[in-house]
């Protein structure tokens, strides 16, 4: 009788540590998705900038360019 009570209580035992490793790689998946898109929209801000610092370069090219078809004339 005790051989087959032994196992079922180390068993027991083991429970809440493989919940508590089940638990915590549960939230280090959580926090991996998290950091992900975090990154994510750090790229995407960063993008945006570099977009909207190429157009406002560009408008400034174009308008030099008209100003100085202005001064030709």
């Amino acid at each position: 009788m005790q051989f087959s009570v032994l196992p079922n209580f180390k068993k027991w035992r083991a429970e809440p540590e493989n919940l508590i490793a089940a638990e915590s790689r549960i939230r280090d998946a959580d926090m991996a998705r998290e950091i992900m898109a975090l990154a994510r929209y750090s790229i995407l801000q960063q993008v945006t900038m570099a977009m909207l610092v190429h157009a406002n370069r560009q408008a400034k090219s174009v308008l030099w360019l008209l100003m100085q078809h202005d001064n030709y004339y």
